[in-house]
C-alpha cells in the first residue's frame, strides 16, 4: 500500500461507521480499505478514520470532491495521509 491513496478524514460524527464512510467514498473511486479510529476501551469512535484507494488518481479525485462535504451531519476534512 502507498501511502498515496490513503486518506485521512477528520471531522466525522462520532455515529459514522465504516459502511457509511466506504458508500460514501466508492461514489468517487474503488476503496479497499476502510478504518475508522476508536478509542480502545470503549469502542466509540474518536471523529477521524482512514479510507484506502487503489490508486493515487482516485484518491486525489475523492479527496477533492468530498473534502467540506457533509457526511452524517458533519462537514469532513480529507487530507493526505502519514498513516493508515
Amino acid at each position: 500500500m502507498h501511502l498515496q491513496t490513503v486518506r485521512r478524514c477528520a471531522g466525522l460524527s462520532y455515529d459514522t461507521n465504516e459502511t457509511a464512510l466506504k458508500d460514501a467514498f466508492s461514489q468517487h473511486g474503488a476503496v479497499i480499505a476502510v478504518k475508522v479510529v476508536c478509542h480502545p476501551t470503549t469502542g466509540k469512535s474518536k471523529g477521524f478514520g482512514f479510507v484506502t484507494f487503489s490508486s493515487q488518481d482516485e484518491a486525489a479525485k475523492a479527496a477533492h470532491k468530498m473534502d467540506g462535504e457533509v457526511l452524517d451531519g458533519r462537514n469532513i476534512r480529507v487530507h493526505y495521509s502519514n498513516t493508515g
